[in-house]
């Protein structure tokens, strides 16, 4: 375990698979650890050099700087601060200059994009892990209390302090913005918006919060709207997954699983309909139409709960599950109907622990 001490108090934290950033009305502070599992089996083998090393660099960077030339990286106080010999940071010389226009939230875009916002409703842009100041964009007049970014980078959420939901198109860690219309863009507003949550795998999907009601959008279409109170946690795999905070709160003693809330999308919706109703031909012709690996574990799954071996194996090759190949393979060898639903019965167990994992 690594820790770092910091000479400024942060109002927020985030954290990359090789970074940690933490942020305050002012400054931008970077460090960028090393990953203990890189390092297994070369801690003998050390020096006290590599060993300064593996403490990782650290970059410090004041929100009111515009330039990013090499010279400012090297450690006279620019955009990013690079480290000095011993990975310290020069704090003394940004640390009493307090912005005008302070930071108010932050946001992380994949793994080389950090999006921050400043009272006035501007946002910048840098790149990571040098704190690299790539663009400035004014994205509201007034101040924005929440950000989210889509699974490419290409795509910025803004909620401002009165409810107002704004997507503003950016340039993505390719280079490119999303693939939307941009007038259709520039017109979209939502009001009394208190959260948002893009998808894991889909560049224009994302769910809101809109006062009791959760909308998910594909596209800028929206879909039926759901009454609930939850915070958004994930939505990855056509499902939105929430939390039930006031009703954890009152069973602090006594968790449930009843707070924790699964709202698939409409399509996954439709897919399981045609599955309880129209049988599992149907439910293929309709994955057939609409491919989706989500779709095709689910046609996997039901086809396993009837023992329909055939169409449960097509789904496992079509989602390249080689595990659940396998499995099929070790169920044909199976004659007892009893034995099988043991197993499967088991492996329902198994995947209701996993789905509940990301919490």
């Amino acid at each position: 375990m690594g820790s770092k001490r910091i000479q400024m108090e942060p109002t927020h934290v985030i954290m990359t698979p090789n970074q940690v950033l933490a942020v305050n009305t002012s400054l931008i502070y970077a460090w960028q650890f090393f990953n203990p599992k890189n390092l297994i089996g070369m801690r003998s083998a050390l020096t006290p050099l590599a060993s300064s090393h593996y403490e990782g660099s650290e970059r410090l960077c004041h929100i009111d700087q515009t330039s990013t030339t090499d010279e400012s990286l090297g450690g006279s106080g620019g955009v990013g601060q690079g480290a000095g010999s011993k990975g310290a940071v020069n704090w003394d010389q940004h640390i009493r200059n307090a912005s005008n226009d302070p930071i108010c939230t932050a946001a992380i875009g994949g793994r080389r994009q950090l999006f921050v916002a400043r009272s006035s409703g501007q946002i910048k842009q840098y790149r990571l892990p040098d704190l690299w100041l790539e663009d400035t964009l004014k994205t509201t007049d007034t101040k924005p209390y929440r950000l989210q970014v889509n699974c490419d980078s290409s795509l910025l959420a803004v909620i401002d302090e009165s409810g107002l939901l704004t997507l503003h198109p950016v340039k993505g860690e390719n280079g490119e913005s999303v693939a939307m219309d941009r007038k259709q863009l520039s017109s979209f507003l939502r009001k009394d918006v208190w959260d948002v949550k893009f998808a894991e795998e889909s560049p224009q999907m994302f769910a809101i919060m809109e006062k009791t009601r959760m909308f998910i959008f594909d596209g800028l279409q929206p879909e039926p709207p759901v009454h609930t109170s939850t915070f958004l946690c994930q939505f990855n795999n056509l499902e939105v997954f929430g939390v039930l905070l006031d009703e954890l709160v009152a069973l602090a003693d006594q968790p449930s699983t009843d707070c924790l809330l699964r709202v698939p999308v409409k399509i996954l919706r439709d897919c399981e309909t045609l599955f309880d109703q129209e049988g599992p031909i149907k439910a293929l012709e309709f994955i057939e139409a609409n491919p989706h690996p989500r779709l095709k574990r689910l046609l996997s799954e039901r086809c396993l709960e009837q023992q329909n071996l055939d169409l449960a194996e097509l789904g496992f090759v079509q989602c390249q599950n080689y595990a659940g190949i396998q499995f099929v393979k070790r169920l044909r060898n199976i004659q007892s109907k009893v034995i099988r639903k043991v197993c499967l019965w088991l492996l329902d167990i198994q995947l209701m622990s996993k789905r509940f994992s990301v919490y």
